[in-house]
């Protein structure tokens, strides 16, 4: 039972289209069946063979049969000499006797035959030329197949040595990397084709398959055969992985993907290191003989982009120093591109100021009073009010997808922002208005 198992697994192997088609045509189950390859069932079942061959030739003398029969014979012939040319020969001249009604000889019998002759050339070629044209290599259901004669017993005793416990490359590689007759793309693409053969039922195998496909393109982009391997060999495997598959698509339409994005909304982050200006009416704003101002330093803006509308919070630069503005803006989207973000608005706020005192003293208080001030204390001054138009402009230098998604994005970008604000002081210590034209530039984070 065991040693019957160990032939229909290596049949198995050695028929790959069939793990397509889901079936098996009447001669490869004819080769199923009775095939104990030694002892006195062999000598049995080749007799009751032999007997049935030769009443076959009896009914089907100066046929066409018969002389499909006679070159089996002479393929088997060939085959038990060694004789590779005349096996190549007999190959060929059978095959071309192939029709939707008439099957001279079977894939497996071709196989097995260049396989133990070790004819690797000619075994690529066959299985190129086999997997290729899978589809169009139509038989009818009721077709005649040759059988029950001596090739196919052959056949049936060369099967049962292979070994079932590994993949058919397994045994086979070894001869194939030593062959001086199969360039490195040769011996790389045979190895993919004789992997098909265990594809499917063995996770092991599928990952060769994908590795040594993608080495293969790899190595060789332009070989005849290299679009072919990517599509129906490689591709069969990944599009069994739903992960593998649905990542490939992400990233091949990535760029429809982020077209898609533009002004669509999101929400952004932007802090500025670097900004200036310049100040109009505003030269008398503070006791400057008392108090001297302490910039902010860092400047931020958050923002909530809705469709092309955008709603910011910011603490925004002047071009007066010391002075920053908390300001609520609202924006609209004018241009939006893979790289380039224009965003102009504007916004309501409370410029304020921190000021330093230079040393301790008094200062004179409407009414007469007199406030006391101590040296290096910092006091802010917001009685304030401000109004600002400018725009913001950002230069995305890296888009990504947004973990897993394949519709939002991240983009990292280098942000310039360019403005004009009126502001108005109305306080003991920082009293005057005027308008700042600024600038600012940092860097930003969107997620959209």
């Amino acid at each position: 039972m065991m040693r019957k198992f160990k032939f229909l697994f290596v049949v198995a192997l050695l028929t790959a289209s069939f793990a397509f088609s889901g079936e098996f045509d009447d001669f490869e189950k004819s080769l199923m069946q009775n095939s104990e390859p030694s002892g006195s069932t062999d000598s049995t079942s080749s007799a009751s063979s032999m007997d049935a061959f030769e009443q076959s030739l009896i009914s089907e003398s100066g046929t066409e049969m018969e002389n499909i029969y006679q070159l089996r014979e002479a393929l088997l012939e060939a085959a038990k000499r060694g004789d590779t040319a005349q096996v190549s020969r007999g190959i060929e001249e059978l095959e071309a006797l192939k029709t939707e009604d008439m099957v001279p000889l079977v894939d497996v019998e071709s196989q097995v035959l260049l396989i133990r002759q070790k004819m690797w050339p000619q075994l690529l070629q066959y299985e190129v030329k086999r997997y290729k044209n899978f589809y169009n290599d139509l038989v009818n259901e009721k077709a005649r197949y040759a059988e029950n004669d001596g090739l196919m017993l052959y056949i049936k005793k060369e099967i049962s040595k292979f070994d079932t416990t590994s993949a058919l490359l397994m045994q086979l590689e070894s001869d194939i990397d030593k062959s001086s007759s199969l360039s490195e793309s040769e011996k790389l693409e045979l190895k993919i084709l004789l992997l098909l053969n265990d594809a499917y039922r063995d996770d092991k195998v599928n990952e060769r398959i994908a590795r040594l496909s993608q080495m293969f393109l790899e190595k060789y982009p332009d070989h005849p055969d290299a679009k072919w391997i990517e599509n129906s060999v490689a591709g069969s495997y990944f599009r069994r992985d739903f992960w593998d598959l649905w990542n490939k698509d992400r990233q091949e339409h990535r760029e429809e993907n982020i077209a898609r994005n533009f002004y669509t909304g999101g929400l952004g982050f932007n802090l500025y290191f670097l900004s200036g200006g310049l100040a109009f009416g505003m030269d008398e704003l503070y006791r400057s003989d008392l108090f001297e101002p302490e910039p902010p330093g860092i400047y931020l803006e958050l923002y909530l982009q809705i469709k092309r509308f955008a709603i910011s919070f910011e603490l925004l630069p002047s071009g007066i120093e010391g002075v920053a503005t908390y300001s609520l803006g609202l924006g609209f989207v004018a241009y939006d591109s893979r790289y380039l973000k224009v965003r102009p608005y504007i916004g309501l706020g409370m410029p304020a100021m921190i000021l330093d005192a230079k040393q301790d003293g008094y200062l004179a208080m409407p009414g007469g009073d007199r406030e006391y001030f101590q040296e290096g204390n910092n006091e802010m001054y917001a009685e304030s009010f401000g109004f600002t138009l400018a725009a913001n402009v950002d230069f995305k230098f890296l888009t990504t997808y947004l973990f897993s998604s394949s519709s939002n994005f991240f983009s990292m970008m280098l942000t310039g922002k360019f403005g004009i604000t009126y502001m108005e002081f109305d306080d003991t210590i920082v009293k005057g208005s005027g308008v700042t034209p600024f600038f600012a530039l940092g860097f930003g984070l969107l997620l959209w």
